[in-house]
């Protein structure tokens, strides 16, 4: 069996919130991001400081929920939120 750990390409080896989206994407809150996995390999999500909404505002998720129109919303430790449309590939 495969185990998924940060020798893998997972920002952090501690999931705190997992989510599945319409097309198969699992999308893991960690201690250190969001984790995006397709089965075969990760893509990571962290904290940018350079100020701007376009990134996550903090790296340590809480949850993550998908709601409506496909809006992937991150939740974060200071109850901050992110939101990542999945349609298109970024952050609102």
């Amino acid at each position: 069996s495969l185990k998924l750990t940060s020798i893998n390409g997972m920002c952090s080896n501690y999931v705190r919130s997992i989510v599945q989206d319409k097309t198969g994407f699992l999308w893991m809150g960690t201690i250190n991001g969001v984790c995006r996995y397709d089965g075969y390999t990760f893509e990571n999500f962290q904290y940018n400081d350079k100020g701007e909404y376009a990134y996550l505002l903090d790296s340590r998720i809480q949850k993550l929920e998908i709601g409506a129109k496909d809006l992937l919303w991150i939740k974060t430790r200071n109850d901050h939120y992110s939101c990542y449309d999945l349609n298109s590939g970024r952050f609102k």
